[in-house]
């Protein structure tokens, strides 16, 4: 069958048709940011079968984010687990992190099992305060890597969504959810989504991470998540 979204690419090493874990990532982020590779070597290892694949990029034929918004990446999610539940898979996480929450928040989740989030977030309206006009685009500045990125009018737009609509989406999930937060971070957000999800649902912190849970926090991330995962088949 042939993967869903041309010119994005995706890598799953293993093909195991009881567990699939789908990788999906923030804005300015991709496929291959650590984290998921990381991810994808460990649970390969472990006999799960992995699935990772860019909403935007920056080789000439992928989509830019000055030609996408909200409901193009919404879309993408659910061809992709359209696609996935095609091929019988018995089992299905779907992870995020950041703001790649937002687009799983409003997808097709009937073939998901279960959800995980990393340190996701809730307030677009932060970015709202990195976001620029210069007469042709509106320009978003990662504060991460210190680069501007253009983006469309209609992502602008939905960096102005009120976070209480996030709240009522999750609200009305009823799939098990286990939500992983970065204390320094994004704790408050963490905290009204556990406190909107439904059960069964689980709360879990680690301490003196950064965003990115780069470096030793790695490994805690990862096996936290695992450890919930496993927990949940048996």
């Amino acid at each position: 069958m042939k993967f869903p979204i041309p010119n994005l690419y995706t890598y799953s090493e293993v093909v195991n048709p009881k567990w699939l874990i789908i990788f999906v990532h923030w804005l300015t982020s991709s496929q291959n940011e650590e984290m998921f590779v990381q991810w994808e070597k460990f649970f390969n290892e472990n006999w799960f079968s992995t699935l990772r694949f860019n909403l935007y990029g920056d080789w000439p034929k992928d989509r830019k984010l000055n030609k996408i918004w909200l409901q193009d990446n919404i879309n993408d999610v659910n061809s992709v687990l359209e696609f996935c539940s095609e091929l019988w898979y018995k089992s299905i996480f779907l992870v995020w992190h950041s703001y790649g929450w937002i687009a799983n928040l409003y997808a097709n989740l009937s073939n998901v099992t279960w959800l995980l989030m990393w340190d996701s977030s809730i307030w677009w309206r932060w970015l709202l305060e990195d976001v620029y006009e210069d007469g042709k685009w509106w320009h978003y500045i990662n504060w991460w890597d210190w680069y501007e990125y253009p983006i469309s009018e209609k992502l602008y737009e939905d960096f102005q969504i009120p976070s209480e609509k996030f709240l009522e989406k999750i609200s009305e999930i009823n799939i098990p959810v286990k939500i992983i937060w970065a204390k320094n971070w994004l704790g408050k957000v963490a905290k009204k989504y556990y406190e909107y999800a439904n059960e069964p649902k689980e709360l879990s912190i680690i301490s003196w991470t950064d965003h990115r849970f780069l470096n030793w926090w790695m490994e805690e991330l990862l096996y936290e998540s695992f450890n919930w995962i496993i927990k949940t088949l048996n």
